[in-house]
């Protein structure tokens, strides 16, 4: 440990110094390995190290440095890798780290970029695939916000085709209309949002083009000035309701992008006695699970489906963050504000002194079973009533709820996968299911370290005798992604909410509006939960028992009573085989037909010359 803490400190020391190889010479006789010095940053080349080691009658190497330990180099790549690539909430496990996703190709950011006269193609994808594994290939993108994506495919294409609609209209009215403004910055590169600054620019100037440009636009008369003012008036009318839009939109990306570097904030830095809450609902899960799907297993009618949702807690305990995530299972497959509620009361159980926290974060998308007063009446009700401090709900923007959370029930997909994997085996019931994933889970505890995995089993037989209700209240849920409750009277169920609107805003913040809200715990009709279940389990086939016959076997019996011979296998040839058939028939009759002939031929040959050497006998004995 000591030995790491003096790399560090000598590391910067090397770059500064002019007499390194003494200081290497120093670092050689208290270090045996070179490996231990890379690992702690400290840059000393292999030759550098011997040379330390050994002096200096080591030879020294000819010709120009690599270009691949250029540390300027490497910078480079690194970062044209990194703008280049979007966050991800893939998890990386072997680095430790959030995988980013590259919005282009390699081999289009290389040429697109400055490093083509630095490196060949070649040595880019080796700095690349060494020094940036966190950069994964693109995939399709299958959950996109519908919102993002209509910015980016219809409004601002549109935007910009009016604007080069007007450019050329005007432009064609008046030669030198636009002969005062830059277009080209108005104009920015495919992707790049356009500035609203500069939108406001561009208006303003052709709504007062004709007030600041009298003498361009007297060499138009009669007819022609009239045009080109009506002409103006139809672009700024259009203009104003694109920029309408366009601006609204842009506010909506810039809300998500705020949310996330809040709740990104408060994960690393977490107040003191600070708790947050993280949790989503999964698309439910469907039994069986089996790593090979049978027939029967792909109709919906064969199959059950049960809830899963999970839960991310981080408490700071003495200035350590503790993570804690939950998943939660349950044949009860509502998706509900009343069952978000249960399923909150239980974390309770996981934090301890959850009661002493110094403020409490509650994140969630927007989906209606988090985004509603019903549950802001449970908090305020069950939880805000017992705690000492402010407690906040904040909403992501909407489409945008993935997270960490998502990365829990990646990990849930992996435990999945591995026990149908390596066990070949099928789960059909959600007990199966929770004994798979508390398995799972205890396995993953005795590995990572300053996380730990929770699995519980939620499967009530009726819905609870009441729940909270608002009595009075102000503000509307739907309008805003932050409220803060807290506390200015002694009435803990009448709490003061202050709407923020969004979470990086402080109570001193321009509009920060106060509202008073009151709840109550009210009774409910008995009823039961909405469950899941199979609509019938023909999947479940079973060998027959001894001295018993199913379906299969009796099918056999009949044919068999039929006349079919059934001790024979697969007796009917496919045309395929029958021209196999045919070629090997004709290829062992060529070849019969070939020995016959190479026989005749030798008998032949062998009869001759016999002949002949009693011919040649015969004349010898007459002489």
């Amino acid at each position: 440990m000591q030995c790491s803490l003096l790399l560090e400190q000598l590391k910067d020391c090397r770059e500064s110094t002019a007499d390194k190889p003494a200081l290497d010479k120093a670092l050689a006789r208290t270090f045996k390995k070179r490996k231990r010095m890379v690992d702690a940053g400290f840059a000393i080349g292999p030759r550098a190290w011997k040379r330390a080691k050994h002096g200096d009658e080591v030879q020294e190497t000819r010709g120009r440095p690599s270009k691949a330990q250029s540390r300027d180099l490497i910078q480079k790549v690194v970062d044209l890798v990194s703008n280049n690539t979007q966050s991800s909430s893939i998890w990386l496990a072997k680095l430790g780290r959030e995988a980013r996703v590259l919005t282009a190709s390699l081999h289009a950011m290389y040429w697109k970029s400055d490093l083509v006269a630095d490196v060949k193609l070649t040595l880019f994808y080796q700095l690349v695939n060494e020094h940036c594994p966190w950069a994964i290939e693109a995939r399709k993108e299958t959950d996109v916000c519908d919102h993002c994506w209509l910015l980016r495919s219809t409004i601002q294409p549109g935007l910009v085709r009016l604007i080069k609609h007007a450019r050329s209209a005007l432009g064609t009215a008046l030669p030198g209309y636009f002969a005062g403004f830059n277009m080209e910055r108005l104009l920015a590169p495919e992707n790049v949002p356009v500035s609203e600054d500069l939108l406001d620019e561009f208006a303003t100037f052709i709504n007062k083009h004709a007030e600041r440009h009298q003498a361009e636009r007297g060499v138009l008369k009669g007819r022609a000035r009239v045009d080109l003012h009506s002409l103006e008036a139809k672009v700024e009318h259009a203009l104003r309701w694109e920029k309408q839009v366009y601006s609204s939109y842009l506010w909506h990306v810039n809300c998500y992008e705020r949310q996330n570097a809040a709740i990104a904030h408060l994960t690393e830095h977490l107040p003191p006695h600070g708790l947050l809450i993280w949790m989503d609902w999964k698309q439910n899960l469907s039994l069986p699970i089996s790593g090979t799907e049978t027939s029967d297993q792909f109709y919906g009618t064969e199959r059950h489906e049960c809830s899963v949702h999970g839960i991310v807690v981080l408490q700071n305990v003495g200035g350590e963050i503790q993570r804690t995530e939950v998943v939660q299972l349950s044949p009860v497959i509502e998706h509900t504000a009343l069952a978000s509620a249960c399923l909150l009361e239980k974390v309770k159980s996981y934090v301890p002194n959850w009661e002493k926290s110094s403020i409490v974060h509650v994140f969630s998308d927007c989906g209606p079973h988090y985004r509603c007063l019903e549950l802001v009446a449970y908090w305020v009700g069950s939880w805000f009533a017992n705690l000492r401090c402010h407690l906040q709900i904040n909403l992501l923007c909407e489409k945008h709820g993935k997270g960490a959370v998502d990365q829990l029930f990646s990990k849930v997909n992996s435990w999945i996968a591995s026990y149908v994997k390596d066990r070949k085996a099928r789960i059909e019931t959600v007990d199966q299911l929770h004994k798979v994933f508390s398995a799972a889970a205890a396995k993953d505890n005795s590995t990572t370290k300053n996380k730990r995995y929770m699995v519980d089993l939620w499967s009530p037989d009726s819905k609870p005798e009441s729940s909270w209700r608002m009595a009075t209240y102000e503000f509307h849920i739907k309008k805003t992604y932050c409220l803060q409750m807290r506390q200015l009277t002694r009435n803990r169920l009448k709490p003061v909410f202050l709407d923020f609107v969004l979470s990086d805003r402080t109570s001193h913040a321009r509009g920060v509006s106060r509202h008073m809200g009151t709840a109550e715990e009210v009774e409910l009709e008995p009823g039961v939960w909405r469950r899941g279940y199979f609509g019938s389990q023909r999947w479940k086939r079973e060998v027959p028992k001894r001295g018993a016959s199913d379906t299969i076997m009796k099918r056999m019996k009949f044919h068999e009573s039929a006349g079919l011979d059934v001790s024979a296998r697969n007796t009917k040839e496919s045309p395929s085989e029958k021209a196999m058939r045919r070629t090997a028939r004709k290829l062992l009759c060529a070849r019969k037909r070939y020995s016959e002939r190479l026989t005749t031929k030798l008998k032949e040959t062998s009869e001759s010359s016999s002949s002949a050497s009693s011919s040649s006998t015969t004349s010898s004995d007459s002489d």
